[in-house]
């Protein structure tokens, strides 16, 4: 019962973040009316940068360089084809709910680099784009303490580094998203890399209730999640999920990612992986978790192959979910070893160890 309850949390955040998109940061509860002041800094569809005074600089209309770093205030890209360069200058938000540190939307063939982005809602936001490369930033602390009075008084930690959300062809290479609620987020969105990035330490507790994922694939397909550091957490290090059990999730690939350290309550989770089918999860260091890898409501055709799974409570744990192999796969210190259940009956699990 307790872990349905937990599970019910997780995905009530989740799909908050489906309806919502809007998540910020800050020290001190922020209530659901507050807005304060801030800026926006416009790469306009012909080229010019809009106010003219901004620290944002180009000599073809295809580069564009930050040179200072800018406070309470969004960058907006509305051109295409090209490559926004932040120099290692932080983009830093006001704190607030709605908030985006840089705002892709509708857009193709954009570049950003080398960008620090925090105190937003969202670090960076793309939505319906293609061909958009996210490199080399540092998109960190970017979370808010939500507070709502009505209809009854509630609380909850909310934000995200880096989402990317009804867009194809999305690279997410070597950035660091950490302190966050959510580090990384893909949601109903095809053909993406995740590669080479640091998300680790997106988590937030509150009396004895943790949250924090990782990297988090929703309702997506053909996603690569590869050569990742993944580390403390707080709920989730990689979550693959939907919201049905119509498998809008599949075809996926978690490879080569090292995923640690999520052991903050009974329920932490290094991957999980719900309502998804025919994804590949292989060659990962899987260590030090609640739950190394957890398999459950309806999830069929998983592949685990060549996996370390090492010092969790339990290795892998599998319930409601068919058609999963297992195979040469490094089972070592774990306390409860490897439990695979089906709602129907062992039959339909097919387990290679």
């Amino acid at each position: 019962m307790w872990d349905s309850m937990k599970i019910v949390c997780v995905m009530l955040i989740v799909f908050l973040l489906m309806g919502m998109l809007t998540f910020s940061s800050s020290l001190q509860p922020a209530r659901a009316a507050e807005s304060m002041a801030i800026e926006y800094i416009y790469i306009r569809e012909n080229g010019t940068v809009e106010p003219l005074e901004a620290p944002i600089s180009t000599g073809d209309h295809v580069t564009y360089f930050l040179s200072d770093n800018i406070v309470n205030t969004s960058l907006v890209i509305e051109r295409d084809n090209i490559t926004f360069d932040g120099g290692g200058w932080t983009i830093s938000g006001p704190e607030e709910l709605n908030s985006i540190g840089v705002n892709v939307t509708g857009r193709y063939n954009v570049t950003v680099l080398n960008t620090n982005i925090e105190k937003f809602e969202m670090g960076v936001h793309v939505v319906y784009s293609s061909m958009i490369r996210l490199e080399g930033n540092n998109v960190s602390n970017n979370r808010i303490l939500y507070w709502m009075d009505f209809p009854l008084p509630e609380y909850f930690w909310t934000g995200i580094g880096i989402s990317v959300s009804r867009s194809n062809k999305t690279d997410i290479l070597s950035n660091t998203a950490s302190n966050n609620i959510f580090g990384i987020y893909v949601y109903e969105s095809n053909d993406t890399n995740v590669m080479d990035n640091n998300a680790s330490s997106n988590n937030q507790h509150e009396d004895t209730t943790y949250y924090g994922t990782g990297i988090s694939v929703y309702d997506s397909k053909n996603i690569t999640v590869a050569d990742n550091m993944v580390s403390n957490n707080g709920v989730m290090g990689i979550n693959l999920a939907s919201g049905t059990v119509d498998y809008p999730c599949f075809n996926n690939t978690v490879r080569n990612n090292t995923i640690t350290g999520h052991a903050f309550g009974a329920y932490s989770y290094g991957l999980y992986v719900s309502w998804s089918r025919d994804n590949v999860i292989s060659d990962n260091s899987i260590c030090s978790n609640i739950y190394g890898v957890n398999i459950r409501y309806f999830s069929q055709s998983q592949t685990i192959k060549n996996n370390n799974i090492s010092s969790n409570t339990w290795g892998i744990y599998g319930d409601e979910s068919t058609n999963n192999t297992i195979s040469n796969n490094t089972f070592l210190k774990n306390a409860e070893g490897s439990d695979l259940k089906t709602a129907a009956t062992t039959r339909y699990c097919r387990t290679i160890f």
